[in-house]
């Protein structure tokens, strides 16, 4: 029993939880921000402290593509990072997201579970370091179950928050690892479009993750497959 026990673990490791895309890494001063927290700054000419990605009434919606890898994934969970200027507690109120392959369609629904708290991420200016005026909510969208062969995808969403001021949702520094600079937003449900930084003239990549399982490959599961089956024939000849 000991045995077929581990093989059954193993078969489960196969496809374990993970972090199955980062695209959260928006730090580009550790520990320098107000009070040794971290800070997200602007950097040469950026300009754009954040995107709209107001919900309800307003319905601006941020798009950014992610590629799917392996045999596919089923998606558990997502994460964004967003601010609502002047809070000092969590304020977001809820989240509508999509996962399409094109951008189509400007169509998001309600995430039935989320949390939020606050980070420990500051959005600053490229020199007024301390700044806390735009502390960064970290929003996790919980109990998915979407299966998505391999390919490319784009992960639609937009929030609503109790204060007047946004939502908005940062990008990447422009000094950081990229992703393609390809975000996308549309304004009012329109049409997507380029979500540019206009003072540094160039396009952007939203903070965001996937998490989940990875399928896994049909050699693997036919390998654990014969496994089981050899113990269970050894077992039996005992």
């Amino acid at each position: 029993m000991k045995t077929l026990a581990i093989l059954a673990m193993a078969t489960v490791s196969a496809g374990a939880f993970a972090q199955l895309w980062d695209q959260s890494n928006c730090v580009n001063g550790p520990g320098g921000g107000f009070g040794g927290a971290d800070r997200s700054s602007l950097e040469g000419t950026e300009s754009t402290f954040g995107f709209g990605a107001q919900g309800g009434t307003i319905n601006n919606i941020m798009a950014d593509d992610f590629v799917v890898t392996g045999a596919g994934w089923n998606v558990t969970g997502l994460k964004f990072w967003t601010y609502q200027t002047g809070a000092v507690a969590p304020t977001i109120t809820g989240v509508n997201f999509a996962i399409d392959s094109d951008l189509n369609s400007t169509v998001v629904n309600a995430a039935a579970s989320f949390n939020v708290s606050m980070s420990n991420i500051y959005r600053t200016t490229s020199t007024a370091f301390l700044d806390t005026a735009r502390r960064l909510q970290l929003v996790e969208v919980t109990g998915l179950n979407i299966n998505l062969a391999p390919g490319t995808y784009w992960l639609k969403y937009n929030l609503t928050g109790s204060l007047t001021s946004g939502p908005w949702v940062p990008h990447i520094p422009g000094s950081l690892p990229q992703f393609g600079r390809n975000a996308q937003q549309s304004i009012a449900a329109a049409a997507f479009a380029p979500a540019l930084d206009t003072g540094a003239a160039r396009g952007t990549d939203m903070v965001f993750t996937v998490e989940g399982t990875a399928v896994p490959e049909p050699a693997t599961m036919a390998a654990l497959g014969l496994g089981v089956a050899a113990m269970i024939r050894r077992r039996r000849n005992k």
